[in-house]
């Protein structure tokens, strides 16, 4: 027989359930509204190099502010002795260098302690004025005071010679050396080296001639034009002449004119000028300047046949200058004379190079030069004050010792045996391995 699968749907009260539920929910979420959840971080097993770690996230922070504020301040410390160093290495070095150098001056000079600390002074105003260095002006003091000038000369002239400098460009010693020449080339007629310095510079801004070119002809021609009585002006203008009619240079036409200068001197010279109708003698039976005598020269010399030019320019200028006496023919010729015009300019030079100069001041780059000698003169007088007394004393008590301790090894006797067999042992020590 068979049986039928039977479904039965069974109910259930699960009323009691959902109530059980539902108060259990309310008790949660009584429970979550009350307090926040909390987490603790058990930190015993952690490294805590940069300050405890707690779940604090400020604390942290200020544990990593902190360790970078240290390394800063490190770093900085460091920053600050390695400046303190250099500053006091260089504070040592300017007192020596200074120190040296009006040393060596006052050798020449024989100044009294006050006197050199005023020269000192000076020496810096000077080196501040032309926005030098304290060393090229020393250095221009020593070249000066070489030639027995006195120290108020020697701090004028080396003014003069930097200002040269700065204007035309020369090296320090050149300048010195061009005005040196200048002065003493032209003694009789008395110029100064402000005056030298004030013209070069009148005429350099009038004309297409450099100061450079100008002081170098000075340096080559100076002494054979006063012997030719040639002015100190008039060179100025025949040199002018000449370098803006062939470019040549101070000393190609210096060497140009201190041989014309010395040939138109020689009688059998006058003579061949003199047979072409110029005149080489004054009135007197005196020799006529060298300027004066080719001036007329020039005024004849288009009307000799080109032998005769040949021949009295050779006579006159040698084989090789020449073109420098052709130049300053051709100039003197002229209506619109170079010569003349920069003779004029000349003639009229006041304190050109001193304006110059004082202009040149006022740049930035003059500036900061004129800083840098400021630390350099505060630099060698703290020096002085705070620290050369007592290293002059350190430096003799270690020099003494020293000089015992090489008199006791080339000693005679126990002590020397002693020593050099110290040193012999010392030395095999440090090369035997």
């Amino acid at each position: 027989m068979a049986i039928n699968d039977v479904t039965l749907n069974v109910g259930a009260n699960l009323a009691p359930a959902q109530r059980q539920l539902q108060a259990f929910i309310a008790q949660a979420n009584r429970q979550v509204g009350a307090q926040s959840f909390k987490f603790q971080l058990n930190d015993k097993g952690f490294n805590q190099p940069l300050g405890r770690i707690t779940g604090n996230l400020n604390q942290f922070q200020g544990a990593m502010d902190a360790s970078i504020a240290r390394t800063l301040a490190f770093g900085a410390s460091v920053g600050v002795i390695g400046g303190v160093t250099k500053a006091f290495k260089e504070l040592v070095s300017t007192t020596v260098n200074v120190e040296h150098a009006l040393t060596e001056i006052n050798v020449l000079l024989g100044l009294s302690t006050k006197q050199l600390s005023g020269f000192s002074k000076e020496l810096f105003s000077v080196a501040k004025n032309t926005a030098s260095s304290f060393n090229t002006a020393s250095e221009a003091a020593t070249e000066f005071s070489r030639q027995g000038l006195g120290a108020a000369e020697t701090a004028r002239r080396v003014n003069d010679a930097l200002i040269l400098a700065r204007l035309s460009g020369l090296e320090a010693a050149a300048s010195v050396s061009a005005l040196t020449a200048a002065v003493n080339g032209f003694k009789r007629e008395g110029v100064t080296t402000a005056e030298v310095v004030n013209r070069l510079a009148n005429v350099d801004a009038a004309f297409a001639v450099s100061s450079a070119d100008l002081a170098a002809a000075l340096s080559r021609a100076g002494s054979v034009s006063q012997d030719a009585k040639v002015k100190f002006n008039e060179l100025l203008a025949a040199t002018t002449a000449v370098q803006q009619a062939t470019a040549r240079g101070g000393n190609v036409i210096g060497n140009g004119f201190k041989t014309i200068f010395t040939r138109i001197q020689r009688s059998k010279v006058r003579s061949e000028l003199e047979a072409i109708g110029v005149a080489t003698t004054d009135s007197m039976g005196k020799i006529r300047g060298a300027i004066d005598i080719l001036q007329d020269y020039a005024k004849v010399y288009e009307t000799l046949s080109d032998q005769q030019r040949a021949y009295t320019s050779e006579q006159v200028a040698g084989v090789f200058q020449i073109n420098t006496l052709k130049a300053l023919l051709g100039d003197l010729s002229s209506d619109t004379s170079v010569y003349t015009a920069a003779l004029k300019t000349a003639n009229k030079t006041t304190d050109e190079a001193v304006q110059r100069n004082a202009e040149l001041n006022k740049t930035l780059k003059s500036l900061t030069s004129q800083t840098g000698t400021e630390l350099t003169e505060l630099a060698a007088k703290f020096g002085k004050l705070g620290l050369e007394s007592n290293f002059k004393g350190i430096l003799s008590t270690l020099k003494g010792a020293l000089g015992e301790m090489n008199n006791v090894v080339d000693s005679e006797g126990l002590g020397g045996d002693i020593a050099r067999g110290f040193i012999r042992g010392f030395g095999n020590f440090l090369t035997g391995p």
